[in-house]
């Protein structure tokens, strides 16, 4: 662990967490999370894609995660990882995850 409290892997790249402080519930199809130290917090619908990263988001890091992705869809990792980058970045922004 870091004296940030956060885990990184040996080539120094930061592992994704859900926070602790998130509610999800799935039906399946889909995933709804919120997040829950904020009065202003809404839920965020996940679906497809959305997810798929979000079940991936269990201390992988981008590079673990695009890795699956790629597999999964049979598309080059080139592909999705500034996809994938940005929309950690977005759930970060909201407090449904750290690293």
């Amino acid at each position: 662990m870091n004296d940030d409290g956060t885990t990184s892997t040996v080539s120094g790249e930061k592992r994704w967490h859900r926070s602790l402080h998130v509610a999800e519930t799935r039906d399946g199809l889909s995933t709804v999370v919120l997040e829950l130290t904020s009065h202003s917090a809404r839920p965020l619908l996940l679906d497809g894609t959305a997810q798929d990263v979000w079940r991936l988001v269990d201390g992988r890091t981008v590079a673990e995660i695009v890795e699956t992705l790629s597999a999964q869809y049979d598309v080059p990792s080139a592909e999705i990882e500034q996809p994938v980058r940005e929309f950690l970045s977005r759930l970060l922004e909201l407090g449904l995850v750290s690293r």
